[in-house]
């Protein structure tokens, strides 16, 4: 099988999991709030799963530590993420996720002492200029940074302090086993948020006696999603070029407009991304400038 194929695959099955988020927000649990505590279920028991089918692997005390402790970084990032989430087009918070890199590669260059290159720095200008051109208020014809632009950016923040602290990782290897500590990272960030914020918990446990079964279980569906994800984009590695591979992880952005349009066709009652002709048309070009700075970030 080609890895080029599976390079392209990857993206669009994240890309399918932000519009089941989405659908969830505004279907089932109404309330932003109580997503992290539903995702720290489906984790837990997911990853639970996995960690007895693998023969419960093991990782040394310290990579464990560290692991676990990404997981909850992350999931205080989903937080942020399924704010957004709930304020903004799907296409857009998708786009957004996009400037990850951004922040790991500054962190590498502030904490591990890797060195930024000249295409690099390139590449963080033409996604900001995207980015930039994605926030561009239709009706008002400016700039106009909302809510949920800062809450990404809050989100990608933590993601890539959660991808920082596996690089301190000692011999880590086996997709397995960095799955199944995650999740348990995961699981104690959707505890903590629960046990921390009122509102969360306010949130949670009002929808859980109403959608909570079904919630759970599409909940589990984008987890098994998630992870087939994973193993993809490790299988197209293993075949083809690694940066390469991670270059066009970028094309969710194509992808989100994609579904975005579809969707919005056919249950207008639920998704309502801008789909007129100009609309898409600023997407498509604001999304190439997006991917051609990701691709320059990521072949330096």
């Amino acid at each position: 099988m080609s890895w080029l194929f599976l390079a392209l695959l990857a993206p669009s099955f994240d890309t399918m999991i932000n519009f089941v988020d989405k659908y969830l927000i505004e279907q089932k649990v109404k309330d932003s709030h109580s997503m992290p505590i539903y995702s720290g279920i489906a984790t837990l028991v997911f990853g639970t799963g996995a960690w007895l089918v693998a023969g419960m692997p093991a990782l040394s005390p310290r990579n464990a530590l560290l692991v676990i402790a990404s997981g909850a970084v992350a999931m205080l990032g989903f937080a942020f993420y399924f704010h957004a989430l709930a304020k903004s087009q799907t296409s857009y918070v998708t786009a957004l996720l996009q400037t990850t890199p951004i922040f790991i590669l500054t962190l590498s260059s502030l904490l591990l002492g890797e060195k930024l290159t000249t295409v690099q720095f390139l590449g963080f200008s033409l996604v900001l200029a995207a980015i930039l051109g994605l926030s561009i208020d239709k009706v008002e014809r400016k700039i106009k940074l909302d809510k949920a632009f800062f809450q990404i950016m809050a989100g990608n923040l933590l993601f890539a302090v959660s991808f920082i602290l596996i690089k301190y990782t000692v011999d880590l290897k086996g997709f397995v086993n960095i799955m199944v500590y995650e999740s348990w990272g995961l699981a104690i960030g959707g505890l903590a948020l629960f046990l921390t914020f009122k509102r969360a918990r306010t949130a949670f446990l009002k929808s859980f006696s109403k959608v909570g079964r079904s919630t759970l279980t599409i909940m589990f569906f984008t987890e098994s999603l998630f992870a087939i994800a994973q193993a993809v984009t490790l299988l197209a590695i293993s075949l083809g070029p690694v940066a390469l591979v991670g270059v066009l992880a970028g094309t969710q952005v194509f992808y989100a407009i994609l579904y975005g349009t579809i969707l919005t066709l056919l249950f207008p009652d639920i998704f309502h991304e801008d789909i007129a002709k100009k609309d898409i048309a600023a997407k498509l070009a604001f999304s190439l400038i997006l991917f051609a700075g990701v691709w320059l970030i990521g072949s330096a």
